[in-house]
């Protein structure tokens, strides 16, 4: 079922003086994405195969906490992809390239290329592709906005988009993360010891807040796509895992879908009780109750296999 505009148009009902401001944003969440179909939205003429010797471009659009690590290193394993990481973060050049290439010194000269010229950067990003036939890499919205901006326009590149379902989750997970300081799922601290599971005082008013922004980003990421007449690719959090729909992915960006192993990997470093990970957990029961979001009190990942439906390959 294709997204209607009505349905990106997170900017309506989203008045302060409305009293029913969260049953709305309650919808929006509900409509937003979620009913969205998986595999490719058709918006307009379908990304072209790949030319003889050329390599296939695609980028990853997400939001932090959304299982990107864990979507990028699936990618990663496959034959004939190389998908890098953050490569426009401030904090770092997320590149996955051989030890020489990633250096101290290597590494400062891409920055200082990054900082230069960002488009001879991500050129030189997509040229270095050891031999595999698509190279990509992820951003997120509070990287680089021009640069985003640019990579939504460009037709050659594959747009691959990175939802998570339940806001409540992810919120909890970015808090979380800036709390213990752990945001890659298996990493421990310098200390070599797991960091104790902490909580997060959960607050309505600063979660609306945050909500708006989160849904705002991947309304306005998809209206940008639809305007250029593009396709794109979704996949949520919860089915990053899942062999079939991580198939179907490998199918869009157009690399040889047969031979993808299960994906695999850790994805979810906390609890998959939502609710227990806040120190007033009663408090973040009524806002669920109130805004009839109690499917967001739990979070799990989409396991199915069609050859137990009766399927035959």
């Amino acid at each position: 079922m294709p997204i209607s505009r009505r349905q990106l148009s997170v900017e309506r009902g989203f008045g302060e003086n409305q009293p029913s401001t969260s049953v709305r944003l309650a919808k929006l969440a509900v409509s937003l994405l979620i009913q969205c179909p998986v595999g490719d939205v058709a918006l307009g003429p379908k990304v072209r195969g790949n030319v003889w010797g050329a390599v296939v471009r695609f980028v990853v659009i997400a939001r932090p906490r959304t299982g990107s690590n864990a979507l990028t290193a699936a990618l990663s394993r496959q034959p004939d992809i190389l998908c890098n990481g953050e490569i426009f973060s401030p904090d770092r050049v997320g590149v996955r390239w051989d030890k020489k290439s990633t250096s101290p010194e290597a590494l400062l000269e891409l920055r200082e290329l990054r900082e230069r010229d960002s488009d001879a950067f991500m050129e030189r990003v997509f040229a270095t592709n050891y031999g595999c036939a698509h190279v990509g890499f992820k951003i997120f919205d509070e990287h680089n906005a021009l640069m985003l901006k640019k990579l939504i326009e460009d037709e050659s590149i594959r747009k691959i988009i990175l939802f998570r379902r339940n806001v409540l989750a992810q919120y909890s997970s970015v808090k979380l993360a800036m709390t213990t300081g752990d945001w890659v799922a298996g990493e421990k601290k310098s200390t070599g010891q797991a960091q104790p599971p902490g909580k997060v005082l959960f607050k309505k008013k600063r979660f609306w807040t945050y909500c708006k922004k989160y849904l705002r980003f991947y309304a306005d990421t998809i209206r940008q796509i639809e305007d250029a007449r593009q396709s794109f690719h979704l996949i949520n959090y919860d089915e990053v895992n899942n062999q079939r729909l991580f198939r179907a992915l490998v199918r869009f960006i157009g690399a040889d879908f047969r031979r993808v192993p299960i994906a695999g990997g850790p994805l979810k470093q906390n609890s998959s009780n939502i609710v227990s990970r806040f120190s007033n957990q009663d408090d973040v029961k009524e806002f669920l109750e109130a805004s009839g979001l109690q499917h967001w009190a739990f979070e799990g990942e989409v396991a199915f296999s069609l050859r137990k439906l009766g399927s035959t390959e």
